[in-house]
């Protein structure tokens, strides 16, 4: 009896060690990293951290995670382990100055930098396309942002279909972030936090972190038909609900937010899908990363905008980081989508 006292105790300790918290830390600041992707070794889906930068009890089932943000260079932990801890991530120092023309006499502003965006379906991933992309943005928010590309690979896993590759879609849909319409909840030395609106409903949180020098953008639910930019999944599939997860920007104290301030955009979707009476879960990551930022006027931007896309094959970029080892491991027998 005693004996089955003792391991019954055994088991319970254990158990309580495997709920111990575990949060992921910006290495410099010591603040909470929201917005990671969180993946097994095998680069299998776990999920993305909320601001809190807590890990899930399904992120730390697993051993050995890879985690990925577009603000920090990739990392593996290992989390086995029952300790109470904080995992740091190095944060990338990338500092991008507007160049050219005086902003007054311009009419648009060129980002050049390193597009990344990957596709998973139920947990599993299936598309990833990357390169460069020079995006021509009007300054003064009007008409359509247009690109072009360089050494753009599209590439998917076999088996396939490439009519359910978004990832080089949604370049056509990328839109000025403008967080004007929001309210203050709480304020704090470390953080702002504010309730989004939309039409006068609440429709997300944003925190402000200066510390951190970023905003993380939650917006926990969004019906399709509601909001222009989820347009071109609605030709594809039939939604029951899309989460824009999260949205990761630079922090500018003036709260107001522009796709040409970005030194850098991430974006996560997730979306609950009916596909021929098939329940799917498509989760869809987008990281942008500027390296040049140029003031044009029109006439200039003309010019540039009528160069044809490149299909060279292209280095990465400076500061940007490479492709996190879970993730290569993933696309290591995908083939090309085009």
């Amino acid at each position: 009896m005693k004996r089955l006292c003792f391991v019954l105790i055994i088991f319970c300790l254990l158990g309580l060690e495997s709920k111990a918290q575990k949060i992921l830390t910006n290495s410099v600041t010591h603040t909470p990293v929201g917005g990671a992707l969180v993946m097994d070794s095998e680069g299998h889906l776990l999920g993305i951290t909320k601001e809190d930068g807590l890990l899930t009890d399904e992120m730390l089932s697993v051993g050995k995670i890879d985690v990925v943000h577009s603000a920090f260079e990739p990392v593996e932990f290992q989390v086995n382990g029952g300790a109470e801890e904080n995992l740091e991530m190095t944060p990338i120092v990338s500092s991008v100055s507007v160049r050219g023309k005086d902003r007054s006499k311009a009419d648009y502003v060129k980002l050049r930098g390193w597009q990344r965006n990957y596709q998973f379906e139920n947990k599993n991933l299936t598309f990833i396309t990357e390169g460069v992309v020079e995006y021509f943005i009007p300054i003064n928010g009007k008409g359509k942002i247009k690109y072009r590309t360089e050494g753009l690979r599209q590439l998917m896993a076999k088996g396939m279909s490439k009519s359910y590759d978004v990832t080089k879609v949604n370049l056509f849909e990328r839109q000025p972030l403008v967080a004007k319409d929001k309210k203050v909840v709480s304020k704090t030395a470390d953080a702002t936090v504010w309730k989004i609106m939309k039409a006068g409903q609440p429709f997300g949180i944003q925190y402000d972190m200066p510390g951190g020098n970023h905003s993380l953008i939650e917006i926990p639910d969004a019906i399709a038909g509601d909001t222009v930019k989820f347009k071109f999944f609605v030709v594809k599939f039939k939604f029951n609900y899309i989460s824009v997860g999260q949205m990761f920007t630079p922090y500018r104290e003036d709260g107001k937010y522009t796709i040409g301030d970005l030194s850098l955009s991430h974006t996560f979707y997730s979306v609950n899908s009916s596909v021929k009476k098939k329940e799917v879960v498509y989760n869809y990551v987008e990281d942008f990363y500027t390296v040049e930022a140029e003031y044009l006027t029109k006439d200039e931007a003309k010019r540039q905008m009528k160069i044809k896309n490149s299909k060279e094959a292209v280095e990465l970029l400076p500061n940007v980081p490479a492709l996190s080892k879970a993730l290569m491991r993933a696309k290591h027998d995908f083939v090309p989508s085009k």
